[in-house]
């Protein structure tokens, strides 16, 4: 009862697959087919099959595409330094024009307490 039941599925399930495998095969001479029109259209003239996917560059184009792109990227890196380099000297040269200034400052007024002290000591006296 059961046993013949269990093959009866198995074969059932060989012969769904089976068909689907058939299926399946169909599905892709058809596409074949399609895919083999399309490679026509793109083919050149001279016979030979592009070797690229459609959509993308060719090899040549793609390694000058790069290089451009880093060339354009390095002078860009290159400029970006010089920049910074600059900036770099302005800040040094503010920095040592402040210093300056401040120690003017301190000095002068270093000299105007130490000669108001020598006037209220005079005074005092």
């Amino acid at each position: 009862g059961d046993r013949d039941r269990g093959d009866r599925d198995r074969r059932d399930r060989g012969e769904r697959g089976r068909d689907r495998e058939r299926d399946d095969r169909e599905d892709r001479d058809e596409s074949d087919s399609r895919d083999d029109s399309r490679a026509a259209e793109s083919e050149p003239r001279d016979g030979r099959r592009s070797r690229t996917p459609d959509g993308l560059p060719r090899k040549s184009e793609a390694i000058s595409a790069a290089r451009n792109a880093y060339e354009d990227a390095y002078e860009r890196v290159q400029d970006a330094r010089a920049e910074a380099d600059e900036a770099e000297a302005s800040l040094k040269k503010m920095e040592k024009q402040a210093l300056h200034a401040i120690d003017r400052k301190v000095a002068d007024e270093t000299e105007r307490i130490k000669s108001d002290l020598e006037d209220k000591l005079s005074e005092m006296r």
